[in-house]
């Protein structure tokens, strides 16, 4: 039996990174996740899943106290607000 991850479900499409699904910038103690690929999503349910895995991984790490993940375009991932809120300070 194999392992299910939501983040890795919600990503479609073909990489706009080199064939890399992500990439990663940290400054500080803020992680920055830009997804290299078109998202889909099954609904609220997967979306908070898919940010906790995010959040886990990263937060992991020493010294990291923050994670921001972006879409392909630049937006945060998950803020239907279309304010972009997780840029916010």
């Amino acid at each position: 039996m194999g392992y299910f991850s939501d983040f890795s479900a919600i990503q479609v499409g073909a990489s706009t990174c080199k064939g890399q699904d992500f990439t990663l910038m940290r400054v500080g103690t803020t992680v920055t996740l830009q997804l290299c690929r078109a998202t889909s999503s099954a609904g609220i349910g997967q979306d908070a899943r898919a940010q906790n895995e995010i959040n886990a991984t990263v937060m992991q790490f020493p010294g990291i106290t923050r994670v921001i993940v972006l879409t392909s375009a630049g937006h945060c991932l998950f803020d239907q607000s279309g304010m972009d809120l997780c840029l916010a300070p």
